[in-house]
């Protein structure tokens, strides 16, 4: 479902930013993840139109140098129009990843990817670049590059400490419960915790987890919403991404 969700803002999003290439039928997204552990970036291919594919390198730069995990850069997953050909190679030290899409005659799939197995500092908050090696081979690449949507998943509570947990990467966070605007904010694996403020009234209060990042495109930012009981029995509830 996550992924579905994922895929249809992307479509939405990109045909909105793509490069106008009247002879693209393959519209290539990328999404940066937190997820498996470590982050992934994440590539999906929305099929416009059936049309035959040539190979083309798809070229993600990152701000510097990366690293490797013990396993090395890995393609996985690859499926539908991406299942067969697709190859990666890497330069960690000019911070480059390359990846070879395939050349495909008369395709009518759509499909996806994710590349694992990198490290770089910032990520995926950071500023990374995508790049087609060409415009006419019926590729197109939807820009920018971004996270993948935030969304506040649970919400608790202990000794004025406020902790929130999401999917998504909880990029430069600015927390606001009610109409104040929460301090103390720190990250915390899956998300960010926050100081509550003193003697807070017993109620329930809307949470924005609001988020910046930057983008080719320039300064970025989404947020997500909870609604959170404080001081009352029963303190689950409702999440909204905005």
């Amino acid at each position: 479902m996550r992924f579905a969700s994922i895929a249809l803002s992307l479509i939405l999003f990109g045909l909105f930013f793509a490069e106008p290439k009247a002879l693209a039928q393959v519209q290539v997204s990328v999404l940066l993840d937190t997820q498996p552990a470590g982050g992934s970036i994440l590539v999906i291919g929305a099929l416009l139109a059936t049309s035959n594919l040539a190979q083309t390198t798809l070229t993600f730069t990152f701000p510097g140098p990366i690293s490797t995990t013990a396993s090395g850069i890995q393609l996985l997953g690859a499926s539908g129009v991406f299942a067969t050909g697709t190859t990666i190679s890497s330069n960690p030290q000019a911070g480059t990843i390359q990846v070879t899409l395939p050349g495909v005659a008369s395709n009518s799939s759509s499909g996806s990817f994710r590349i694992v197995g990198f490290n770089s500092p910032g990520f995926p908050c950071g500023l990374i670049n995508a790049a087609l090696s060409s415009s006419v081979n019926n590729y197109l690449l939807s820009l920018p590059v971004v996270p993948v949507p935030l969304v506040i998943t649970s919400v608790t509570t202990s000794k004025q400490i406020l902790q929130i947990h999401g999917t998504g990467a909880f990029c430069s966070p600015q927390v606001v419960l009610g109409e104040t605007q929460l301090t103390g904010v720190v990250p915390i694996p899956g998300g960010v915790r926050a100081i509550l403020p003193a003697h807070l009234t017993p109620g329930t209060y809307l949470l924005r987890v609001s988020r910046s990042f930057v983008s080719s495109f320039g300064a970025f930012g989404d947020s997500s919403t909870f609604d959170v009981a404080i001081g009352l029995v029963g303190s689950k509830g409702s999440g909204e991404d905005r």
